[in-house]
């Protein structure tokens, strides 16, 4: 890449290398290439060292996709200091964690363990699941892991002393978080909130250590600054604290990752909090026509805490005479949504696109059933790209646990594995085992061979496991990480029991894991170690393609998002799905939107937003997405006219949805328990509540329950509880299809 390349916002990036710079880049207008060339003037023209500048991105993806592009302007240099923050961390921790006791081996606790250890933790303090569910209990430990001070519980309290805390404790929330502290320091695993927070506690309790560190990284450059935490936020400061060299780059209007702790406060206040802020603006954008531009512009532009910048076209329609337009569908049923869409592809296929040039996005993986089994019917190749990540696959997390077993054996590998293939050892083996482990303060598999002999434990299958285990601990500090796997594998009978159960896929993830340690083994500089690839592993994640050849993409906006494709369809463009009927506030609501402009800035010559009426899973009709309503209609095609009377009626439904959201206080429904209203297609009813929101539940002789409805719902009043008949003409032009339940209403009886 050449300076030449650039245009003046982006050279002014590359080259304002001094100071905190806050870069705002919207979809499209070539942040990764500024961020790479501004890497490579700093190393190549400025001669700065590439270990004296650490550059942070939100994926190992993005990291690794950063690292060849600059290899292949720099040729072959050391990229290491090119990672995620969780990477950095562990690193760190890794050179610096002996000062409060960390050892070098600890163990990334990934989100799968994090559960592995909470049940562990309901089943010792005698935690009732139904008092306090686990998404719950994470969110609490979440809450209390909202600054570093509980570090000095995690790593210089004893695991006897946290247990006992968590005994003590009378509070249940207290009892989950010191319960979990306990789990994890007998272990000494870490998850990914620690290893950020204990980075920090380091840095912000041993001088000589921060020093250190500041003096070594000249220049912090932090990618997707969008979607970073107030933690990570803090360690980048602190880390660029000593030369002030910070850099960020990033979209406020794409920050869809509130519930990971970020938010677009995060990245509007920083040119307010450092000091001299240097704000550059990178709005040119090089990926999508104009009309699905302007579309995107005139959505955000709803939204309130962002800064007030739209995004410029720099290509231009083929035929100015006939410019393209967002293509929105709208259809009575999904059938004949799912009809229409694969008459359009067919068609655009037919024309000269191939199949790789499309993606369908939607806002959550329930969605995609339709649309996969339509594909199917019409035998259109499409891939899904949002599934379970490789690392998190079952197969790959019981073999990386086997692997674990022949390092610190901890407690969460041991029951992953001592099961898996069959060995008979259930829940009341285990048990048992664990009494022994706790009476004796020792771990489970280290309980069990010193138990071995004694019953229930002295089985041959049991005692199979103990050997293979053992055997492979004996000689695997001497093994190549790929021969350790092999061996592992082979003598446990874990590979043995896939292929007799004829699991091709999982056998194909196994090939894939062992071409992942092949590549670590071949990429390494160092001798490499056991332990090390494990930490690797644990903070490297990639989602893996099984199917060859060319193929439609489907997958969730958040998992496309950084990603182009020529045609995009934007499934389920309706409301109460994007939006989220989930949604209970306007900021929620606001980061709804900000989904819906990631989805649609996807889009490079193409995009279609699909909807469909029919009726939700509440049995109650379905309105278009309010964010239809929000876009400029002169850059928008209707596949066919809207029905008489549904765009007034959708927008008096969500009127109260806003007011709901806002907590405005609503005006006086006039609805009231009791009136009785007919409706054009349920008949005569009688309402039995009315909501805050103006939602009404209405008793219809003709349905075998009742049917609650969105305020602005097309009823005529028969009559008014003990008042005489009164006619209500108000929604006489709402279309006749069964009116939605307004979504998101929580205070509903």
């Amino acid at each position: 890449m050449q300076q030449a390349e650039l245009n003046p916002e982006q050279r002014l990036a590359v080259e304002t290398t001094e100071g905190a710079v806050c870069v705002i880049a919207g979809p499209g207008a070539g942040k990764t290439r500024t961020l790479t060339s501004r890497y490579v003037y700093l190393v190549r023209d400025l001669g700065i060292n590439p270990q004296n500048i650490l550059c942070v991105t939100f994926t190992n993806k993005a990291a690794q996709e950063m690292k060849a592009r600059i290899r292949a302007m720099t040729g072959d240099l050391d990229l290491g200091q090119i990672c995620t923050f969780h990477a950095f961390c562990v690193r760190f921790l890794k050179d610096e964690g002996y000062v409060i006791g960390i050892p070098k081996d600890f163990i990334v606790i990934d989100e799968e363990d994090e559960l592995e250890l909470l049940n562990e933790v309901y089943e010792t303090f005698g935690i009732p699941g139904n008092l306090m569910k686990f998404s719950a209990a994470m969110d609490v430990i979440g809450n209390f892991k909202d600054d570093s001070n509980y570090i000095r519980d995690l790593v210089l309290t004893s695991p006897e002393s946290l247990r006992e805390k968590a005994l003590q404790s009378p509070d249940i929330s207290d009892k989950v978080f010191y319960g979990y502290l306990w789990a994890e320091r007998k272990i000494f695993g870490l998850d990914f909130d620690d290893v950020i927070w204990a980075a920090f506690y380091i840095l912000d309790h041993f001088p000589s250590v921060k020093q250190k560190w500041q003096e070594r990284l000249q220049y912090v450059m932090v990618d997707e600054y969008q979607d970073v935490s107030n933690d990570q936020a803090a360690l980048a400061n602190i880390l660029s604290e000593l030369n002030g060299n910070l850099f960020v780059v990033g979209d406020p209007d794409q920050t869809i990752y509130t519930w990971r702790g970020s938010s677009p406060a995060i990245m509007l206040r920083f040119p307010k909090s450092h000091k001299n802020c240097r704000t550059i603006k990178l709005m040119q954008n090089y990926r999508s026509l104009p009309a699905i531009i302007g579309a995107a512009n005139s959505l955000i532009r709803h939204n309130r805490d962002r800064f007030p910048v739209e995004g410029v076209p720099i290509r231009r329609d083929a035929d100015p005479a006939n410019p393209s337009l967002v293509v929105f569908d709208g259809e009575k049923t999904e059938k004949e949504s799912l009809a229409w869409f694969v008459k359009a592809l067919l068609h655009l296929h037919k024309a000269g696109r191939g199949w790789e040039e499309f993606a369908v996005l939607y806002r959550s993986r329930q969605s995609s059933r339709a649309v996969e089994e339509a594909l199917v019917r019409a035998g259109i190749p499409y891939r899904v790209w949002s599934g379970v990540a490789f690392y998190a696959r079952r197969e790959v997390k019981d073999s990386l646990c086997y692997m674990r077993m022949l390092t610190r054996g901890d407690d969460a590998a041991f029951l992953r594995t001592v099961n898996s293939p069959k060995r008979g050892f259930g829940p009341k083996k285990a048990d048992a085992l664990k009494v022994l482990a706790m009476r004796e303060g020792i771990s489970y598999y280290e309980a069990l061979k010193r138990h071995i002999d004694e019953k229930p434990f002295n089985t041959k299958a049991i005692r199979e496991y103990v050997a293979v285990i053992e055997k492979a601990r004996a000689s695997a500090a001497a093994r190549k990480v790929s021969d350790v796997f092999n061996l592992i594998m082979a003598d446990s009978g874990y590979e043995a029991s896939l292929q007799l159960s004829g699991e091709d896929e999982r056998l194909n993830n196994l090939a894939e894991l062992r071409q992942a340690i092949a590549n670590y083994e071949s990429d390494a500089d160092d001798p490499t170690s056991l332990p090390e690839f494990l930490q690797r592993a644990s903070v490297f994640a990639e989602d893996i393609g099984e199917q060859k050849g060319p193929a439609m993409k489907l997958m969730t906006i958040h998992a496309a998002k950084g990603l182009e494709f020529p045609v995009v369809f934007l499934w389920g463009f309706s409301e109460g799905i994007m939006p989220s009927s989930r949604t209970s506030t306007m900021e929620e609501m606001e980061e709804e939107r900000r989904v819906c402009y990631v989805g649609m800035t996807r889009a490079k010559d193409l995009l279609i937003l699909c909807h469909s009426q029919g009726t939700s899973e509440a049995s109650t009709f379905r309105y278009p997405s309010r964010f239809f309503f929000e876009l400029d209609r002169n850059l928008v095609k209707l596949v066919r006219p809207l029905e008489p009377g549904l765009e007034e009626s959708a927008k008096e439904a969500l009127m109260y949805k806003d007011k709901f959201l806002t907590g405005e206080p609503l005006e006086s429904s006039s609805w009231r328990p009791g009136d009785h209203v007919r409706h054009k297609v349920f008949g005569d009813g009688e309402i039995i509540a009315v909501a805050k929101s103006g939602a009404m539940t209405i008793r219809f002789p003709t349905l075998a329950t009742p049917r609650t409805l969105m305020a602005g719902a097309p009823l005529e009043r028969i009559s008014t509880a003990g008042a005489p008949t009164v006619a209500d003409s108000s929604f006489s032009g709402a279309p006749v299809p069964e009116p939605s339940a307004e979504p998101g209403v929580k205070d509903q009886k």
